[in-house]
This record gives C-alpha cells, sequence and structure tokens, in this order.
C-alpha cells in the first residue's frame, strides 16, 4: 500500500490491521525502497543498499520498527506492542540473498515478535504500507507476481492542506498543535507539488496498465460510505470483508488516529472530509486547480471558486525568499506541462 503522506495511508493501514486473513506490518513504515539501490523520482532516498543482508539489518533499525518497542511513547502510532528482544533474534538468523527474502525476512521477524499474532505466515497474507513508493510498483510485482497493490488517494485540496501544515510546523509540536507566525513561516511548497504530479501520474498509469493488480481506493469515501467502500476493497485483496475493517487498530489495539486537528477519534471519523475548507487560502486553491484540475474531475471531486491572483501572497508567514522560490516552482510546473 502506498500513497503521498497525509493522504490516509495510515488509516488504511490500520483498517486492514485486525482481518484474520492479513499479517499487516505493525510499523507505520516499511521504507524498503528508502535505503534500496533503487533510483528514485519521487521518494527522498537515503542509503542506497544493495546488498540484502545489510539492507535488512538497515530496514530492522528504522525509528519506525525501534520505537515499537520504546514504553515511554504516547503517540499513536508508536505504541509498545513488539518484543524487540525477539524481533532482533529473529532478523539476525536470517541471511537473505535477495530482495525479496528480505521482505521475507521481515515479515517473519514481526510476526513472531508481535504478541497478539500465533506465529507462522503460511494461513495468512502479509500487508504493509510505505508512502511514496508507488513508482516501484513494477519491481514489487516481478518480485511477488501475486501482489495488490493500493494506492490511497486523498481530495488533492485536503491531501495539500495537511501536508503544507506538516511541512511547516518548526517548533517541535505534533500534528494539531498550534503554529507561530515566527516560527512555522509558510514552506516552500514547489517539491510537495512536484511529488503529487508524479504520485498521481504512476497511480493512473498502472491503474490503467494492471487493473487486476493496482487499485486506486478514494480516502474521502472511506471516510462518507466505509462500509460498501471497504467490501469493495476486501474484493479486490480476495479477502472475505471483516467486521474489523471499520474499527482501525495496531497490533489489534485501538489506533487514535493522526489527525492534524485536535479531537476524539473513535473508529472512522467523516469530520476530515472539510476540515481543510476553512485552511486553505484562494491562491492554494486555484493552484491545485490549475496543476490538478484534471485529478479532481476524474475522481469525482467537487472544484472549489478562486479568484486570487497568484501574486497575493499565500499566507501573512510566507517570507519574501519563500514568496519567490514558490512564485518561481509553480510557474515552472504549469509550464512544463503546458
Amino acid at each position: 500500500m502506498s500513497g503521498l503522506r497525509k493522504s490516509g495511508t495510515s488509516m488504511v493501514k490500520n483498517l486492514l490491521d485486525g482481518h484474520p486473513e492479513l499479517f499487516t506490518y505493525p510499523p507505520n513504515e516499511l521504507h524498503f525502497f528508502r535505503y534500496s539501490d533503487h533510483l528514485a523520482a519521487v521518494k527522498d532516498k537515503k542509503e542506497m543498499e544493495s546488498n540484502p543482508s545489510a539492507l535488512l539489518d538497515r530496514l530492522a533499525k528504522t525509528q519506525f520498527v525501534r520505537r515499537m518497542g520504546d514504553e515511554s511513547t504516547t503517540a499513536s502510532d508508536y505504541r509498545a506492542q513488539l518484543d524487540l528482544d525477539v524481533f532482533d533474534e529473529q532478523v539476525a538468523a536470517h541471511s537473505p540473498e535477495t530482495y525479496p527474502e528480505v521482505y521475507e525476512a521481515l515479515f517473519e521477524s514481526m510476526a513472531a515478535a508481535s504478541g497478539h499474532f500465533d506465529g507462522g505466515l503460511d494461513n495468512v497474507r502479509p500487508a504493509t504500507k510505505s508512502v511514496l513508493q508507488t513508482e516501484f510498483f513494477p519491481e514489487l510485482r516481478q518480485w511477488f507476481p501475486d501482489l495488490k497493490f493500493v494506492y490511497v488517494l486523498r481530495n488533492p485540496y485536503g491531501h495539500f492542506a495537511s501536508a503544507r501544515n506538516s511541512m511547516r510546523l518548526r517548533s517541535g509540536g505534533g500534528e494539531g498543535s498550534e503554529m507561530g507566525l515566527i516560527s512555522d513561516p509558510y514552506p516552500f511548497i514547489g517539491s510537495e507539488l512536484r511529488r503529487m504530479e508524479l504520485s498521481y501520474y504512476f497511480a493512473r498509469k498502472f491503474e490503467r496498465l494492471y487493473p487486476d493488480h493496482f487499485y486506486i481506493l478514494i480516502y474521502d469515501r472511506i471516510l462518507e460510505y466505509p462500509e460498501p467502500t471497504l467490501r469493495e476493497l476486501a474484493s479486490f485483496l480476495d479477502v472475505e470483508y471483516h467486521e474489523s475493517m471499520t474499527n482501525p487498530t495496531i497490533c489489534g489495539e485501538p489506533w487514535g488516529g493522526n489527525s492534524w486537528y485536535a479531537e476524539e477519534f473513535e473508529g472512522i471519523d467523516p469530520g476530515p472530509l472539510d476540515h481543510w475548507l476553512d485552511d486553505l487560502s484562494d491562491g492554494e486553491i486555484g493552484i491545485i486547480n490549475d496543476l490538478f484540475g484534471d485529478v479532481l474531475d476524474d475522481f469525482g471531486f467537487d472544484r472549489l471558486e478562486s479568484n486570487s491572483s497568484l501574486l497575493r501572497p499565500f499566507h501573512r508567514s510566507e517570507r519574501p525568499h519563500t514568496y519567490i522560490a514558490n512564485r518561481f516552482a509553480i510557474y515552472r510546473q504549469k509550464h512544463a506541462n503546458a
């Protein structure tokens, strides 16, 4: 499973966590291609590791794994649910010689370390999530021919508002924290707009080429029509629909959500459908209309009206150098697609 950051991928992953036919990789990200030696158009790269055993060791040490053994953490995505001593012992017992074997070693080790899972993967199908890995669908399908790939697509307006907030926050607060004009200035958005463009391109391309293996799941429809939308997802995955699919969990424990908006979270909450309406400037709406109007139209999202000039600041915290960099990036992307 993949998609852009802040598009609902965590919620979808955790909706699958309790399904009896699936074993969902507990850490919030696996991030295989962030560390492997594959060139990337979309992803932020770290090490370029080509040795499978070294790659397994690196993936076993990511913060997403290690923080799940930290009993002091209160973050909902990192609650201590894993016996990391067992996990490390299992990882050390593997000597993968291929990339697919790295995946297999991680899942087997996680299954052994997860207290709610009674070992063995023979009767379940593994599932995992990593954002921004859509472009690597061809490699994954080559390694795992029966792979089912789910791309989570959120209304581009809502995605942009949430991603922009994530980039803007610099004061050390978590999601839902109040941002300051000075400590959390408006960010450079050119990189995110480019990520959106490439991610949407790969998703639409692969859905058309491989309709039996690649599925675009609309996050907003889960919030508005949970059961029918999740029944369609189960059908694509070739599993039975299960009532657990409307209750997101991690290792069988209720997931508390990761919304920017401070609120009680229980089950599937329709609130995020329109939270972003008051969080976008007129100029930002115009950018989404100009760059991603085809995505809005093709996936049934209503277009919002915008009469603002691109010359107006997007927010009063947008500093002069960021203002110039943003206009240049937007101009370049618009004219590259013309």
